[in-house]
């Protein structure tokens, strides 16, 4: 049977972490939020929320781009399982 233990599995592991800073588009219809969608450029959203206000009724409704920092935990493992015995 093949084990690993909790120590030897952390050390066999890459682990990187990073902060990326996303946009969030809010699209708001006569005061409800109805869609909401993320960029990670800037510009992107801004083209985006550009063509949403021209379908908009802008007496009632409105657009938002919000940056959110989201910090992104990823690892991947370097164990090799093919030399288990």
């Amino acid at each position: 049977m093949f084990t690993i233990g909790i120590k030897e599995l952390q050390e066999e592991q890459m682990v990187t972490n990073r902060d990326e800073l996303l946009w969030i588009l809010v699209e708001v219809r006569s005061g409800i939020p109805a869609s909401v969608e993320v960029f990670t450029d800037r510009q992107l959203a801004e083209i985006r929320e550009s063509r949403l206000r021209k379908k908009l009724n802008l007496d009632n409704d409105e657009t938002g781009i919000f940056p959110v920092k989201v910090k992104i935990e990823s690892s991947i493992e370097a164990y090799d399982y093919t030399s288990r015995n």
